[in-house]
């Protein structure tokens, strides 16, 4: 949830509405500050098989007197079936959730499908996933935000591009590996090129540096660690040809985008939502996944002209992924939860 904070204050200062947050994991404890005081409480949790359950949401002060409640459209709270209820037989705050859409599981999809008809309004991290569950069909309660994330020094950068990037957690499904190897291909072809590794995962950066050593990459590949701080980020940002995440990409697309820095990815594979973000024209999608298809797209894009691709790319950002954007589609959902059987 920790990536929410800036959402939660930009929303409550654009529109207006006051804001409770209830959290309960400690590794999400809200900042210090808040522009815009929006209240953050912590409740406590545990888990009932596959399932977690919060006992004081049910009761807690704040949901009682919320005329709109927001809920994970995760299946696998508890206290949401309990809800979903509430609002059928008695009154109670209206009921907004705010999720992926199908997700992982086939056999889920029937009760989700009921759910969605229950609450109030539903809220799809991106366009293409609300059109995507409802097969292009208009559905009066079913709204879009487009999951992204606050960064306060986006824009055009303008750095000569020096390397290629990663930025993100490091884990065994980004194919990180596959990067190494299309480095090591290039090698051979007379190319040095060089990639920077920005983010922490000790077992996979454990197996990377391990192949480092085999492919005899230690002029070529850095490990940063993790950065945060986006004063920092965007001078990263600013030298790299590329961002590279051959397998699933997340919130690090987003991220790049919004430095204008085009995003390398593979089409067919599982991703989080936010790649509905990433434009034919705007980002390069690999034919195979595979070290050759990864070289030749890394060569092709250093010989194309990095500030006419950056303002492309940054312009994508602009139109489908923008926080203004992404409060607009909250906030439709919101008002029409409470004009609805008002």
């Amino acid at each position: 949830m920790h990536y929410r904070f800036g959402f939660f204050d930009h929303f409550q200062k654009q529109t207006g509405y006051e804001l409770t947050v209830l959290y309960h994991t400690p590794h999400n404890e809200p900042p210090d500050y808040s522009e815009t005081a929006v209240r953050y409480e912590q409740i406590s949790g545990k888990k009932v098989g596959k399932f977690a359950y919060y006992p004081e949401l049910m009761s807690h002060r704040a949901v009682g007197e919320a005329n709109i409640l927001v809920i994970p459209g995760d299946l696998q709270i508890a206290n949401l079936y309990f809800l979903c209820l509430g609002r059928m037989f008695r009154d109670q705050p209206r009921v907004i959730l705010w999720g992926m859409g199908y997700g992982r599981s086939q056999l889920a999809r029937p009760v989700r499908r009921v759910i969605y008809k229950i609450v109030d309004a539903v809220v799809f991290y991106t366009k293409q996933r609300k059109e995507n569950f409802t097969n292009n069909r208009n559905v009066d309660n079913y709204f879009s935000a487009p999951n992204t994330l606050v960064i306060p020094n986006h824009g055009v950068t303008s750095d000569q591009p020096m390397y290629f990037l990663y930025v993100g957690r490091l884990q065994e499904r980004k194919r990180l590996d596959l990067v190494l190897e299309a480095l090591a291909i290039l090698r051979k072809k007379g190319f040095d090129l060089s990639f920077k590794i920005v983010g922490s995962g000790d077992e996979v950066q454990r197996a990377l540096q391990t192949q480092v050593n085999i492919l005899k990459l230690h002029n070529h590949v850095s490990f940063e660690g993790a950065i945060y701080d986006d004063s920092r980020l965007i001078k990263i940002f600013s030298g790299a040809h590329a961002y590279i995440s051959p397998g699933h990409v997340g919130l690090g697309a987003v991220h790049s985008i919004a430095y204008g820095i085009p995003v390398i990815t593979a089409r067919n594979v599982s991703h989080a939502p936010e790649f509905d973000h990433l434009v034919e024209e705007k980002s390069i999608f690999l034919s195979d996944l595979t070290p050759e298809s990864l070289a030749d797209m890394c060569l092709r894009l250093m010989r194309e002209d990095y500030k006419r691709i950056r303002e492309n790319t940054y312009d994508s950002f602009l139109e489908k992924c923008s926080m203004e954007h992404m409060v607009e589609g909250f906030q439709e959902a919101c008002e029409f939860a409470l004009r609805k059987n008002s």
